[in-house]
């Protein structure tokens, strides 16, 4: 522990920061999602289908669309751990639950990920996903930000929260995707300050 608050002392807090209210995304057409979060990093698609943005407290920030209505279907916020996180905390911070029943998948730990079981009261996805894993080498987000910030990939812990309007596939949610689909890697990555790296 005492490693990882050295990395966030030095890089700065990342997820103490105010963070998007991800419900505020349900039903948005790409316009209305870059309202609220920005110009995007990079987009994908004629009409837009996917897209990529920096977002305060988030290492990588991306939005999938439906191709025939353009309305928002996924979300998928990636955060650095920092001393002291859990997954409640960061699930708070975006205005989302994943129940008091979660649906857990079996990985190693400290490794971890969960998602709801049916509906929860007050959010409108039909699924939310929260993981804590280290990084991905297919996750271009987090591949930028630890080259960046000269960070062992492997050895550098995110939570990710992914929301959508689709019902959890049933395996485990994989880094760089929508829950079901590898996202571009042709674009610019997210930004971010922070870290916790274990050892």
């Amino acid at each position: 522990m005492l490693v990882g608050g050295l990395i966030a002392a030095a890089l700065g807090p990342i997820s103490a920061q105010a963070q998007v209210n991800i419900n505020s995304l349900f039903g948005k057409s790409h316009p209305e999602v870059v309202k609220v979060l920005g110009t995007p990093t990079m987009t994908a698609g004629s009409p837009t289908n996917y897209a990529r943005f920096t977002t305060s407290g988030a290492v990588d920030t991306q939005v999938w669309y439906f191709w025939n209505t353009g309305k928002v279907k996924s979300v998928r916020f990636d955060i650095l751990a920092t001393p002291g996180d859990s997954t409640n905390a960061v699930l708070k911070r975006y205005h989302v639950s994943i129940g008091s029943n979660p649906k857990k998948v079996q990985v190693k730990a400290p490794a971890m990920t969960a998602s709801n079981n049916g509906p929860v009261p007050g959010i409108p996805w039909t699924n939310v996903t929260v993981s804590y894993m280290n990084g991905m080498s297919f996750e271009p987000g987090e591949v930028e930000y630890c080259k960046k910030h000269n960070l062992n990939l492997s050895k550098t812990w995110f939570y990710t929260v992914l929301v959508s309007t689709q019902p959890n596939r049933g395996h485990m949610m994989g880094a760089g995707s929508d829950g079901g689909g590898e996202a571009p890697h042709n674009g610019k990555g997210g930004k971010g300050k922070g870290g916790h790296k274990r050892g």
